[in-house]
C-alpha cells in the first residue's frame, strides 16, 4: 500500500517472507511493544540521558532497520519521478512524491515523505487490534452480534462480499468499532446513521492520526467479512472470552473462538 510490496527483500524459498521480512517485522513489534510500555524517563525527565531502562537503545537499534529497508526504496522512487522515468502514482509513496507547491516545484522533502511511511507503518497493528476487540466483545453480547449480522445481511446480502462502497451504510457496525476506539456510546434506542454521529476520537486536531480515515476503514472492512463470513463462538468449557488487557492495551491472551462457515462454499476462495 505504501511501497506496493508484499515484503522486504527478495523472500524465502516457499514464496513467503525472507530474512529481511522477518527482521523488519521484529523490528516493527518491538518499536509497538516499548511505545506503550512504562519508561521512568517520562516522569523523571533527567533520566533521560541514562536510558537505564535500555529503551532508547532498543527504539534505535528498531528505526535503524526501517532506514536500511525503507531508505533506498523512497531514494530510487524520487529519482524515478524526477528523472520522468515514473508518471502515474500507484501507491501512497508515488502520491507523496508527486505532490507540488503551487510553483510546480515538490511540495515535500524527503525527509517529510519519510515521515509518514513511519506513520502510516506505526499504525498497522490498529486496525487488527481493533477488529479483534469488537469481535471478541460482539462474541461475549450474542444481541449486538446478531445485531450487526442483521445489518450486513440487509445491506450486502449472502450473495457476494462486503466491498469498501458498502460501508457508508454499514451504521451500527461503524458506530460500533469507533466506540472500541475510544468513542463513548451509550447504549440506548438511537438512530445510528453516520451524519448524527459526531464524536471525538483521537483523529481530532492538527495534532491527529493521519491515518485515521483509512485505520476505520480497514477495521469496518476487516470486522464486516469476518462477521459476514463465519458464525462465531466460545470454545467449550468457556462461558466468555477473557477480555482482560495488556501493557500493549491488545487482549492479554490470544484471541481463541470456533468459527463455521455461513455463506456459500463458492464464497470462500476469495474470503
Amino acid at each position: 500500500m505504501t511501497f506496493s510490496r508484499i515484503f522486504f527483500g527478495e523472500g524465502g524459498e516457499n514464496g513467503g517472507p525472507g530474512f529481511e521480512e522477518k527482521e523488519h517485522v521484529d523490528a516493527l513489534h518491538s518499536v509497538l511493544h516499548h511505545m506503550y510500555a512504562f519508561w521512568i524517563a517520562d516522569y523523571v525527565p533527567w533520566l533521560r540521558s541514562l536510558d537505564i531502562d535500555g529503551h532508547e537503545k532498543i527504539i534505535k537499534n528498531s528505526m535503524s532497520v526501517f532506514e536500511k529497508y525503507h531508505d533506498p526504496i523512497i531514494h530510487e522512487r524520487v529519482k524515478k519521478w524526477r528523472d520522468g522515468e515514473k508518471e502515474k502514482a500507484e501507491d501512497l509513496l508515488d502520491i507523496m512524491i508527486s505532490l507540488k507547491d503551487e510553483s510546480g516545484a515538490p511540495l515535500l522533502s524527503i525527509d517529510e515523505i519519510k515521515a509518514p511511511c513511519y506513520e502510516f507503518l506505526f499504525g498497522v497493528d490498529g486496525s487488527p487490534a481493533g477488529a479483534e476487540w469488537a469481535l471478541s466483545k460482539m462474541i461475549n453480547q450474542p444481541d449486538i452480534l446478531q445485531k450487526a449480522i442483521d445489518e450486513i445481511d440487509n445491506v450486502v446480502g449472502k450473495h457476494r462480499l462486503v466491498q469498501e462502497s458498502d460501508v457508508p451504510q454499514l451504521n451500527y457496525l461503524k458506530a460500533y468499532a469507533r466506540k472500541l476506539s475510544g468513542c463513548i456510546l451509550m447504549h440506548r434506542k438511537i438512530e445510528l446513521t453516520e451524519p448524527n454521529l459526531r464524536f471525538i476520537t483521537f483523529s481530532t486536531g492538527k495534532r491527529g492520526c493521519i491515518g485515521s480515515a483509512l485505520g476505520t476503514l480497514l477495521t469496518v472492512m476487516a470486522l464486516a467479512r469476518l462477521i459476514q463470513g463465519f458464525i462465531w463462538s466460545v470454545p467449550p468449557n468457556e462461558e466468555k472470552i477473557d477480555l482482560s488487557t495488556s501493557d500493549e492495551l491488545l487482549l492479554a491472551k490470544p484471541l481463541l473462538v470456533h468459527g463455521r462457515p455461513r455463506l456459500h462454499e463458492a464464497m470462500y476462495p476469495t474470503l
